[in-house]
């Protein structure tokens, strides 16, 4: 059985589990972001929501501003999950994180079963919108991360956790910005790649670029909406996370 960790706010479907998927969130969520796909998990996959440091249950915690601190401790996480085969799933920021990750436990000689990125530009193609983590967090930074679409306007609906969000989602764009992309060999894993038709900050070269790091052809899916269309598409985004899961799983179809 998978128990829940300082890193992971939940693990869904624990029993019996023989592959896990490891969700890494965009900036300034946590891992209950992804709870809404509990229902689309196939037989005998658990889902392990990650919270960074500063996010979710992690809140009295420092955020973390640094790449390779993020990467180095869902790394030593990784670890607590035994030989199960493991998925890496990430949103925006969160993809970029999983990519990493699925990279390092490759050259290590463990890889991934697969790697499922959604809303995530190819890293090699930078972040895509003007950097604005060098605005001091507080209202004005989130305002203009809103105004961008990298935060949900809810973040300013909410009378005095304005500053509160702020502050995980501040940490959480200069990771962004601390990102260096290193060039590898194509990653040797099946992957899927998720992105949203009206989303300026991914646009579709963004998306299709990841053919570049792949050594098979990815699994492609659009779904309609924005950067934070997971919330107002759930069930749309569950099924795209389904099919991602059962591609990267070698899940056959019936008939």
């Amino acid at each position: 059985m998978i128990t829940a960790t300082r890193w992971f706010d939940d693990v869904l479907n624990p029993e019996g589990a023989e592959a896990v998927t490891v969700a890494l969130p965009y900036a300034g969520a946590a891992g209950r972001a992804f709870r809404p796909l509990h229902p689309y998990l196939p037989d005998g996959c658990a889902l392990a929501l990650v919270d960074l440091p500063g996010h979710g249950r992690r809140m009295s915690e420092t955020c973390l501003r640094d790449a390779e601190a993020v990467i180095d401790g869902v790394l030593d996480a990784i670890g607590t999950l035994g030989s199960r085969r493991l998925v890496l799933l990430g949103y925006s920021l969160g993809g970029w994180l999983a990519y990493e990750i699925a990279t390092r436990l490759t050259e290590a000689g463990t890889p991934p079963a697969g790697l499922i990125v959604c809303g995530t530009r190819a890293p090699h193609h930078g972040i895509g919108h003007p950097p604005v983590a060098h605005l001091p967090a507080g209202e004005t930074f989130l305002r203009e991360a809103v105004a961008m679409g990298l935060a949900s306007p809810a973040m300013l609906e909410l009378p005095g956790l304005a500053d509160l969000f702020a502050t995980a989602l501040h940490a959480d764009l200069t990771v962004v910005q601390s990102f260096a992309f290193r060039p590898r060999p194509p990653l040797p894993v099946p992957a899927c790649v998720v992105g949203f038709d009206a989303d300026w900050l991914v646009p579709e070269p963004a998306l299709r670029a990841w053919d570049d790091l792949c050594a098979a052809p990815p699994l492609h899916q659009r779904l309609m909406g924005g950067h934070l269309a997971m919330h107002d598409q759930q069930e749309e985004f569950g099924t795209a996370i389904r099919a991602g899961l059962d591609h990267v799983l070698g899940v056959r179809k019936e008939g």
